[in-house]
């Protein structure tokens, strides 16, 4: 039988409120769905932002989202978190499509008119970092970056990447370094070395004097 959902959105309120306890949630997903892992004990320090929701598009409760990682769209996975109030809440996905350039439409279960999706407006998607697979090819999206530690093969850590740049031929990461100075890096496929989703780490092997030329 199909997982009976354990969240019914609550008239007056701002959020979808737990009929359950996480762990009752865990044991029916766990039962009927065995790709899903949510933990009782799971928190905010255990999900990385992939997202968030911008408008709501029709009068069914569709949601428009701006995203960075499109690990729902990638995988079989059925659920993710919204931030609501503070508190991560998860949500069911009855149905995600990618609308263009880093943006989808989902509809999430038991969200079906206007008024409670524009409740869900403006909050930041979460996700789970330990159940975001590794890729196996190149993405045409690079925005998931956003986050990563950025490393050289010669020259090591250079720092933290805070934006990505798209609108051209040439992607230009945005990087912090450690004194809070900006670096401004080309990112070609050719010079990437390695990146983990899960570590949230990229490697690249920069043409020498890059670095140089940003100080």
């Amino acid at each position: 039988s199909v997982v009976q959902r354990q969240y019914q959105y609550q008239s007056g309120t701002s959020h979808l409120q737990p009929e359950h306890t996480y762990r009752e949630l865990q044991q029916n997903i766990q039962e009927e769905e065995k790709q899903i892992d949510i933990s009782p004990r799971m928190n905010e320090k255990d999900m990385i932002v992939i997202g968030k929701t911008i408008k709501v598009h029709g009068i069914t409760g569709k949601i428009e989202i701006s995203f960075t990682d499109d690990v729902f769209l990638r995988t079989d996975t059925s659920w993710l978190f919204l931030k609501l109030d503070g508190i991560p809440v998860p949500f069911f996905i009855e149905d995600a499509v990618k609308k263009g350039n880093g943006r989808a439409l989902l509809k999430l279960e038991d969200v079906d008119d206007i008024k409670k999706a524009s409740s869900l407006i403006g909050a930041d998607i979460l996700f789970p970092i330990n159940n975001i697979p590794e890729r196996d090819t190149l993405p045409d999206n690079w925005h998931f970056l956003q986050g990563f530690t950025l490393s050289d093969i010669h020259y090591g850590h250079i720092g933290t990447v805070t934006g990505v740049n798209d609108n051209s031929a040439n992607i230009i990461l945005f990087v912090q370094r450690e004194d809070n100075s900006e670096v401004l890096i080309p990112l070609h496929t050719e010079l990437v070395v390695a990146f983990n989703d899960k570590k949230r780490e990229l490697t690249m092997e920069l043409p020498e004097g890059l670095l140089s030329i940003n100080e």
